[in-house]
């Protein structure tokens, strides 16, 4: 009985061990819009970049984890937002082959909602 209870102390305090070493997970910036995710891309590629110029320390690879949480989920905003642009772009172009004026206008609104975003400043880099 007593071999057991030695032989679970030493187990649970190896396990302990090794909890702190599992890497910790973030939540990252919250994106609300094509436009934050946008920014969030900007912000955050730049950041990738500097850290990736050197040698990656231990701290660099935590950092790097911590920041893809926010570009994961700028890219979701991106990819969601770019999914919801084709549907309506498709509306768009069924629209205009049957002459419906209405929906060609009220899904290229939202069609040019998703994607302007996606123009403005491009060709600036």
């Amino acid at each position: 009985m007593k071999r057991l209870l030695i032989s679970l102390l030493v187990l649970s305090a190896s396990l302990g061990g090794h909890a702190d070493e599992q890497p910790r997970h973030f939540s990252g910036e919250k994106v609300n819009d094509i436009g934050e995710a946008l920014q969030v891309l900007q912000t955050y590629n730049k950041q990738l970049e500097g850290l990736l110029e050197g040698e990656l320390s231990t701290a660099d690879m935590a950092e790097i984890h911590k920041l893809t949480y926010s570009l994961e989920n700028a890219m979701k905003m991106i990819q969601s937002s770019t999914k919801v642009a084709a549907d309506h772009l498709e509306r768009v172009h069924l629209g205009s082959e049957q002459l419906k004026q209405q929906q060609v206008r009220s899904n290229a609104r939202v069609y040019l909602d998703f994607t302007t975003p996606l123009t403005q400043g491009s060709g600036t880099q």
